[in-house]
């Protein structure tokens, strides 16, 4: 809650208005294990991993609690700054240091486990929010340098396959096709 405070002066000058998302599926995850990173995403059902996950990522996956996690999709075309400014409710210009320790209090955080997890309900049928028509949801997870990186995955459905991307690119616009996925979302927040 230390960091929630720094912002506080500056939210009371924040705007609100028309949401930038709205939710579209909750999916109830167990409580998960810990497990290496090199080894998350080598199943027959993924495709492309980007090479960058061993790299920049922690070299394990926590152990996680059980949780709710909200697939969210935006209202309009918004950057990732605006969609983590709503998410938060902090403004657009809040530092990305400020935003990743909100994130990662507040357990907005995924591990690539948990993904995992969602995947396989996605695919068991189940009603996760997530798209399986080449679209991608993103995700934050804790990088190696204590901060947090946007992750996405995707179905491509030519291959039939999940190919998960990660990329330190800031300027990503989100179509309303676009799914956030994030644990322990609080819509009365809003």
């Amino acid at each position: 809650m230390a960091t929630q405070n720094a912002v506080e002066e500056k939210l009371s000058t924040t705007i609100r208005t028309q949401p930038l998302f709205v939710p579209v599926g909750t999916t109830e995850l167990p409580k998960l294990p810990s497990k290496p990173t090199d080894q998350c995403f080598n199943g027959p059902q993924y495709g492309l991993r980007s090479i960058n996950l061993n790299r920049w990522l922690l070299s394990y996956q926590p152990e996680t609690p059980d949780c709710v996690v909200t697939a969210l999709t935006p209202t309009r075309v918004v950057t990732e700054a605006e969609w983590v400014a709503a998410l938060l409710g902090v403004p657009v210009d809040t530092p990305m240091k400020l935003t990743a320790e909100l994130l990662k209090e507040r357990g907005h955080t995924m591990s690539l486990v948990q993904v995992e997890c969602m995947v396989e309900r996605t695919q068991q049928g189940l009603r996760t929010g997530m798209p399986t028509d080449g679209w991608s949801s993103f995700f934050f997870v804790e990088n190696k340098k204590d901060g947090v990186e946007l992750t996405g995955i995707y179905r491509d459905e030519s291959k039939m396959r999940w190919c998960l991307r990660f990329s330190l690119n800031r300027d990503i616009l989100w179509h309303c096709s676009h799914r956030l996925l994030v644990p322990n979302w609080d819509a009365s927040k809003l």
